[in-house]
């Protein structure tokens, strides 16, 4: 019995410490987030003076911002790893081994629902793509 209660007491720390990870990786992408706002709107704003790019500019923005998004997931994975849990060692829990430290997922759909330039540009390309299609 005493065996049972120590697993059930480790899966609910568990489950407290990937909400703790979710809560910190939610915040850094929305920080993330407004940060590529303040960068693409001050880029548009320099570059796109003489009207709407042409489909071309347009896929090499949005190549650059993905890669954006892909190097500042694993930037931001990597300093989430860092951060100690205030669940570490209760119930024997060890933080680092908890498998979603190393789940980019949440962090890529926040920056992507939460950067209004990357929806905009992909609607951008959207309407060029309904033109040609």
């Amino acid at each position: 019995m005493s065996q049972v209660k120590d697993e059930l007491s480790f899966r609910v720390v568990k489950v407290f410490d990937i909400g703790y990870i979710t809560i910190l990786t939610f915040a850094f992408g929305i920080l993330v987030a407004r940060l590529f706002d303040f960068i693409f709107t001050k880029y548009e704003q320099i570059v796109n003076k003489n009207g709407k790019p042409n489909i071309f500019q347009l896929l090499l923005e949005l190549a650059v911002m993905m890669w954006l998004v892909g190097v500042s997931t694993y930037l931001a994975r990597n300093v989430i790893e860092l951060i100690p849990s205030p669940f570490e060692g209760v119930a024997g829990l060890v933080h680092k081994n908890v498998k979603e430290l190393g789940g980019a997922g949440v962090f890529t759909f926040i920056v992507l629902s939460f950067t209004g330039t990357i929806g905009n540009k992909i609607g951008e390309l959207n309407n060029h793509l309904k033109t040609i299609f």
